[in-house]
């Protein structure tokens, strides 16, 4: 899967977008973002990133947000 997927696979699994961020920070939710050569995932809360992963192949960040996501609902 590709960030340009994520949405739609989100949508079909009833994700609340309020859950989530692609591409931007956004309070209280779970952020996926391109950062140099990483795909950094991150909860941002009170302007703090947290549980920061990074990946280098998108694929496997996009999986792993994706997933992660799933399990909170």
């Amino acid at each position: 899967m590709k960030i340009s997927e994520i949405k739609k696979e989100l949508e079909f699994q009833s994700i609340p977008e309020s859950a989530y961020s692609i591409n931007k920070i956004k309070e209280e939710s779970l952020c996926i973002l391109k950062r140099r050569r990483y795909f950094e995932i991150f909860y941002y809360e009170r302007g703090i990133e947290n549980n920061a992963i990074a990946f280098k192949k998108e694929e496997e960040a996009c999986n792993y947000f994706f997933n992660e996501l799933k399990s909170w609902f």
